[in-house]
């Protein structure tokens, strides 16, 4: 985790050439979380990662126009961007319940598709849950 007035800090003090370089910075990393995660990221944890890029010892070292700190190919980036993700209580967290309503909405809709009596014969055998799981599972997993 990051102190918010560090990165503000940091930002204040840019000037105009080391702001461009850090909004070039800030435009690859939202590319590769949106590569990545695609929209399970709130906008605010997204705003959050930005931040704690803004720190990181290699993006200041590139906003001061050092070279070579950053990454150089797209799986580097992407890595850097995962990263940035799994430092993050907040961004885990996201993630996770955005997984969970996801799967809570495919197994509402799975479960409205099942006529009731043939709901009623599922769950009397024990039987509706692990279907339900069951297909909620494969469309997670065929999911992109």
């Amino acid at each position: 985790m990051f102190d918010l007035t560090s990165a503000e800090n940091i930002v204040a003090q840019l000037t105009p050439q080391q702001k461009k370089r850090l909004g070039v910075i800030h435009r690859r990393v939202r590319l590769e979380l949106a590569k990545e995660y695609g929209d399970k990221l709130a906008p605010v944890i997204v705003e959050s990662l930005l931040r704690s890029a803004t720190v990181d010892s290699d993006v200041v070292a590139a906003i001061e126009g050092l070279k070579g700190c950053l990454p150089s190919s797209d799986t580097a980036w992407r890595s850097f961007a995962k990263r940035l993700v799994e430092g993050d209580d907040l961004a885990l967290r996201n993630l996770s319940f955005r997984e969970a309503a996801r799967k809570a909405e495919i197994r509402d809709v799975e479960l409205a598709k099942i006529s009731p009596a043939r709901r009623m014969q599922l769950a009397r055998t024990g039987e509706l849950d692990a279907l339900l799981q069951q297909i909620v599972s494969e469309q997670l997993e065929a999911q992109p």
